[in-house]
């Protein structure tokens, strides 16, 4: 499946807890769609949903070494350091703006 046929979501954030919470709510939405999920993936500065509806929401810690992905939806924190925002995050979104990005 190519990268144009599903949709990539992503939470950044520090704060485990805040990235569960978000991941509770999609799962929930997702429910009520009659959409479950298909693998769920966890590490240290990690974590990965998909979706059968081919949706892949991703957790990311802010840290270096996650650049590369895209992704065309974002949750992300109010607390993340504005530069580390422009010039690591913002250049991986995909189709959106920053007036779509969802302040967790």
């Amino acid at each position: 499946m190519s990268l144009n046929a599903h949709y990539c979501w992503t939470v950044v954030t520090r704060d485990e807890a805040k990235a569960v919470k978000v991941f509770t709510q999609v799962s929930k939405s997702k429910k009520k769609e009659g959409i479950d999920f298909i693998t769920i993936r966890k590490k240290e500065n990690y974590a990965e949903v998909v979706y059968e509806d081919g949706v892949c929401l991703k957790w990311i810690r802010p840290i270096m070494n996650c650049k590369g992905s895209r992704f065309h939806r974002l949750w992300c924190d109010i607390d993340i350091n504005q530069n580390y925002l422009e010039q690591v995050i913002l250049p991986m979104a995909c189709y959106m703006k920053y007036e779509d990005i969802v302040w967790i």
